[in-house]
């Protein structure tokens, strides 16, 4: 045997029943909070379906992905659709097939063009919770491990807690990190979108502590004077 040869190790997470009980209870939760209201009618949705190909509504008008994206409004209405088909999928008694592909096609017809949108908020925030809280919607009802082809590498590198984020915007980032995580964990049961999860809950609570601040104001958060100061100048 040689003196030095590789150890492959192989770390698995036994994860309390009791605990993945109460995932299952936050995610049920997070879903029934984040449908679209009013749920569209089966009327909106059937019409929705006759403008739908290849990804895309044939009513909306979509920037360029190979150029800078200056007005979001169509992406907006993309997502805020899906998010409504999704949410009348949910409520629905029948789930159709066809709805469900329209769903998931158009989240993934979003994550793939990779746009270049001139505003980070938009990018990172406005058009990432909506896209996080369609797939969340969705995340049972397709096949398993479906998410992580397009969307999840997407959304994970869009939007994360790790990305320097202080305050308001670390509370935004945090909340989408729990919506990709939970459809993550849902559709694939890897154990890394449990670790995200609590990831993102964490970076919640930290953002309670109460913070210290020396000369100037650079801290963000809660004062020992119960103040809260957002935005400050870095």
């Amino acid at each position: 045997t040689p003196a030095y040869s590789d150890l492959l190790v192989k770390l698995e997470y036994n994860y309390p029943e009791e605990f993945l009980k109460d995932i299952e209870s936050t995610y049920s939760k997070v879903k029934n909070a984040n449908l679209s209201s009013p749920i569209p009618s089966s009327s909106d949705v059937a019409h929705w379906y006759s403008l739908f190909n290849n990804g895309k509504f044939s009513d909306i008008t979509y920037p360029d992905k190979n150029q800078k994206v200056t007005n979001s409004t169509p992406l907006y209405s993309h997502l805020s659709r899906t998010k409504s088909i999704a949410s009348y999928l949910v409520k629905s008694s029948v789930q159709d097939a066809n709805y469900i592909n329209m769903a998931f096609s158009a989240l993934n017809f979003y994550a793939s063009q990779k746009y270049n949108i001139s505003s980070w908020w938009d990018r990172q925030v406005g058009l990432a919770k909506d896209a996080a809280i369609s797939a969340t919607l969705i995340c049972k009802m397709i096949p398993k491990n479906n998410l992580s082809d397009v969307f999840l590498p997407y959304i994970i590198e869009t939007t994360n807690t790790t990305m320097g984020e202080t305050g308001a915007n670390q509370a935004d980032f945090a909340t989408i990190q729990l919506f990709w995580s939970l459809a993550g964990w849902e559709n694939t049961q890897e154990d890394k979108y449990i670790q995200y999860m609590l990831a993102s809950l964490s970076a919640m609570n930290e953002l309670c502590y109460i913070v210290d601040r020396t000369g100037a104001e650079h801290g963000e958060g809660i004062s020992s004077d119960y103040s809260i100061s957002q935005h400050n100048p870095k």
